[in-house]
């Protein structure tokens, strides 16, 4: 953990420069309707089906449960700090223009929306995005960035991107090795997609051959990965807000 690398004064100002480059995380906000034309069309019997006292349901907009009665969100009252509010919609329905993907897209029971700005801070507009798949809330301790960090990014020559892991590479010749101490790697697909790892290389186990020792820094685009992957970039005495801000800044 990072407390392992700091101490509490540099972790809170860490934590500050962490703040200040992601605009939050998403916020799973339970099970909804989404009551399209479609949806107002069904008969009560229809809409009860889909869930329990969603036959009260007969205006258009996005439900939740209040008290055990289906009461419409008043999304006209949406401000920052709901950016990143994720709802499981129980319902299929047709996108319209408040979604970033456009109208008219037919969308299976199940998805998950999340609300983001495609605004300003200072003028926000507020959209829905669809979430790919189906939320799985069990695993949901995992809380994705809306702004993933950019401290690595490819096209960097001190950064290489591989499919995998399994795809790192172990050795490489002295005389045309193309991976140098401390480079890293950035995993882009499967399992482990957007993980960071790190090359140690150790050019005397074999001559004329390196030895490369990866190791995973996290990630960029979860919380608990960028919290691993700034804790695995800090030494692991306390250091101070200069050298923080500095290595930031640097890294």
């Amino acid at each position: 953990m990072v407390l392992n690398f700091l101490d509490k004064h540099g972790l809170g100002t860490l934590m500050t420069l962490v703040k200040k480059g992601v605009t939050g995380v998403y916020r799973v906000k339970g099970t909804a309707i989404y009551a399209d034309a479609a949806f107002l069309a069904l008969t009560p019997a229809e809409k009860e089906a889909i869930a329990t006292g969603a036959s009260s349901i007969v205006a258009a907009g996005i439900y939740q449960l209040d008290n055990g009665v289906w009461t419409a969100i008043d999304t006209s009252a949406f401000t920052i700090d709901n950016v990143g509010d994720v709802y499981d919609i129980l319902n299929g329905f047709v996108t319209d223009a408040t979604f970033r993907e456009g109208a008219d897209h037919q969308i299976a029971p199940g998805m998950n929306i999340v609300l983001v700005n495609i605004g300003t801070e200072d003028s926000p507009v507020f959209v829905w995005d669809l979430l790919p798949g189906l939320l799985d809330l069990d695993l949901y301790q995992t809380k994705k960035l809306l702004d993933p960090l950019t401290v690595f990014t490819a096209g960097d020559p001190k950064v290489h991107t591989y499919a995998s892991e399994t795809s790192l590479p172990t050795t490489e010749p002295t005389a045309t090795a193309t991976i140098a101490q401390y480079d890293v790697a950035i995993i882009t697909a499967g399992d482990n997609k957007d993980h960071v790892w790190r090359a140690f290389i150790d050019s005397t186990t074999t001559p004329g051959t390196n030895d490369i020792t990866w190791v995973d820094l996290g990630d960029q685009v979860t919380v608990e990965g960028a919290l691993k992957l700034l804790g695995s970039m800090c030494p692991n005495t306390p250091i101070t807000d200069e050298e923080i801000l500095d290595m930031w800044e640097h890294a």
